[in-house]
């Protein structure tokens, strides 16, 4: 895009080429691609924000029809060499790869804990209803508040608790709205605490 193009193109009427497709129920997905001996998987989430995992058994999903594999964090910890190394990585970033999988220790709701393989989508699906998975719900964070008032858990071993989070927090803020207050002097208001 062209710089100004932007303002051209807000509140204006855009024609889209591919609204007719979609319109017409000729648009293709993903999940309309079928190839001969094809699998699907299906994944199970942590529902807790932080919690330890005491043990989780596929038992009962491996017997299901149609199901091929289960697969667990502790078994991609086990058969990898090493973590998966994350893109976006920056000097001075304490966390620079990590498992696809919770291994140990779900850190955010709706990690991956398992994942299904199976013949079809639906058995995917129903083969996760029958992995037991014991969770022992850890303490979490759950708002910017409880954050940067420190002595809350770290969510990883290697990222640790910053006790001037509030003065740099409070830096951070000052120096945006320093710039903010430069950018848009009669909109913005300052108030001291």
């Amino acid at each position: 895009m062209v710089a100004g193009q932007g303002a051209k193109l807000i509140g204006a009427a855009v024609k889209r080429k591919e609204d007719p497709r979609l319109i017409t129920g000729a648009g293709k997905y993903t999940g309309d691609v079928q190839l001969s001996g094809m699998t699907y998987m299906a994944v199970l989430r942590s529902p807790h924000a932080h919690a330890h995992i005491r043990r989780i058994d596929a038992a009962r999903a491996l017997q299901q029809p149609g199901v091929l594999a289960v697969l667990t964090g502790q078994e991609v910890e086990q058969h990898c060499q090493r973590q998966f190394r994350l893109a976006g990585v920056r000097d001075g970033m304490h966390t620079k790869s990590r498992w696809p999988m919770a291994t140990a220790v779900a850190k955010y709701a709706g990690e991956p804990v398992a994942a299904v393989l199976a013949t079809s989508s639906g058995r995917a699906q129903d083969a996760l209803a029958m992995i037991d998975v014991d969770y022992e719900s850890l303490p979490a964070v759950m708002d910017l508040e409880q954050a940067v008032e420190g002595g809350g858990t770290p969510i990883s071993a290697n990222l640790p608790l910053f006790p001037r989070a509030p003065r740099l927090l409070h830096a951070a803020f000052c120096c945006l709205s320093g710039h903010a207050q430069a950018r848009w002097p009669s909109q913005v208001r300052t108030v001291d605490s």
